[in-house]
């Protein structure tokens, strides 16, 4: 029993990653967007897809400067999960500027089209919204649209101090699954932006992250499963973290019984390679062997 919880551990820090990788994007409407070196200039109403299969699950990252607006009414530029289950319908999370009247608001928007836009709420369920602050012109914002088959968010934090400026979630309803897709850049109306540092991360379901999760709820074993906050594969140990005992969690550490979730603030992925970011917990990760041996 020992050596088989000392085994688990160890694979829950070897857990597999998605694969990352900056995305080259084509027009597929050549009035929406203008290639600009490694960035992209929004014009007006068009997308951008990277030539990427559809994925089970989707993490788009980028960094999105608004430039100026010239509708009167709603327009947005953002990120986006395109072409869901094959059908054009898609998830985009993205910087909305509203009408043009008095005391009108800067904002965020994560908006579902499916079939024939049909709302979020008739196939999904909100489960987080935290609007902390809003976007202004000429400061650059870092968005991050994750979509998977048990849930999609959305996150936009100022580029500069990484001060959170807004988050929501949903997940499906009964009967609607969420399905894979593929990364792109929606702009909507005629909304000027530069968008940059664009990261795409995707990953199908593999043998290790479902098959093999089938009976983890049956692991009476001691589990340590430790990631950092900003690693584009932490969601594979949320989801076997979540299949041990029954609790989602999301982007923060977690203890149920002898199972526990150790989210590392701050730390990406490969910051628990070769530990030069000094964020590897040697001490918490020997505590936890000494605990789980004795």
């Amino acid at each position: 029993m020992r050596k088989a919880g000392i085994a688990l551990a160890l694979l829950a820090l070897a857990a597999p990653s998605l694969r990352a990788a900056r995305v080259a994007f084509r027009e597929f409407d050549p009035l929406g967007w203008r290639p600009d070196g490694e960035a992209m200039e929004s014009l007006s109403f068009g997308l951008a897809l990277g030539d990427q299969p559809l994925s089970s699950r989707v993490e788009m990252r980028a960094t999105v400067t608004p430039r100026s607006c010239e509708d009167k009414e709603t327009a947005r530029v953002g990120i986006a999960c395109w072409d869901i289950d094959g059908t054009g319908d898609y998830w985009h999370f993205s910087l909305l500027k509203g009408p043009d009247r008095a005391g009108a608001k800067h904002g965020f928007l994560l908006e579902a089209y499916i079939g024939r836009e049909l709302g979020v709420q008739s196939r999904f369920k909100r489960v987080a919204f935290e609007n902390a602050g809003a976007w202004e012109w000429d400061k650059p914002v870092e968005l991050l649209l994750r979509v998977t088959p048990e849930r999609v968010e959305g996150e936009a934090r100022d580029a500069a101090t990484g001060a959170l400026l807004h988050r929501c979630a949903y997940e499906p309803r009964p009967g609607s699954p969420i399905g894979p897709g593929a990364p792109a850049l929606r702009v909507s109306g005629r909304f000027r932006a530069r968008v940059e540092n664009i990261v795409h991360n995707s990953a199908n379901d593999t043998n290790v992250h479902k098959s093999q999760m089938t009976n983890a709820n049956e692991i009476e074993t001691p589990v340590l499963l430790v990631h950092g906050e900003k690693a584009h594969s932490r969601y594979f140990s949320e989801y076997a973290f979540e299949k041990m005992t029954g609790i989602a969690v999301r982007g923060e550490s977690a203890t149920v019984g002898n199972k526990e979730l150790l989210i590392i603030p701050g730390a990406s992925h490969v910051d628990l390679y070769d530990d030069e970011a000094g964020v590897i917990p040697h001490d918490r990760i020997a505590e936890f062997f000494r605990e789980s041996m004795k």
